[in-house]
């Protein structure tokens, strides 16, 4: 089962064991449009910084027509993770552009609400202005997301990493750091393999 090989290849990359993960992947038709498996091929690809090859997997996503119903923020979240391979792979200008068209599908205007769901847009918002090198935005956004998931025993450790990455960014290091003993101890908190091979 295509998905199950997905999963398994995701736990393996959060456990660090890329090699598992590629093995699993590779028994997986190239023509899967599970949004689950691409997921799995995209983290792989950037834990293994081969981010070219990331970045036209995800221009391919964003640039397709967005599936009925979907809400314009979503392509936020994608825009914001390409940029991020954009800006590691050495193409500031593109990234730039790109978390700056993150920022517009996420926020198009001041009075836009940002919608706390599962899909944590107020998290990928932060990424983005951290991005674009707007420190106090991005510091002010990723602590209402800490707020916003507050409750959430399942995406407040997310927002709580990603605080932890936009503090790391601007060089709050310490404050960084000091997020990563909880981080590690909680359930779907950060991994020693994220740790080890994700490039923030």
């Amino acid at each position: 089962d295509e998905t199950t090989y997905a999963n398994r290849a995701l736990d393996f990359q959060m456990r660090g064991q890329l090699d598992k993960a590629s093995e699993l992947l590779g028994k997986i038709s190239g023509n899967s449009a599970n949004d689950l498996i691409e997921r799995a091929r995209i983290t792989q690809l950037v834990m293994e910084r081969r981010f070219e090859e990331a970045i036209a997997k995800v221009k391919k996503s964003v640039d397709a027509p967005s599936k009925p119903g979907a809400p314009q923020n979503e392509d936020g979240a994608r825009l914001t993770s390409l940029g991020c391979y954009q800006e590691w792979a050495g193409h500031a200008d593109e990234a730039r552009e790109t978390f700056t068209r993150a920022v517009k599908a996420m926020k198009p205007s001041p009075d836009t609400v940002i919608p706390v769901t599962p899909k944590k847009i107020p998290c990928h918002l932060a990424l983005a202005y951290a991005g674009l090198g707007e420190k106090h935005k991005a510091l002010e956004q990723a602590q209402r997301a800490v707020n916003d998931y507050h409750d959430d025993a399942v995406d407040r450790p997310y927002a709580e990493w990603t605080l932890a990455q936009v503090q790391a960014r601007f060089g709050d290091n310490d404050s960084a750091i000091a997020a990563l003993p909880h981080l590690l101890q909680v359930p779907n908190g950060v991994t020693l393999g994220k740790l080890r091979f994700e490039p923030l």
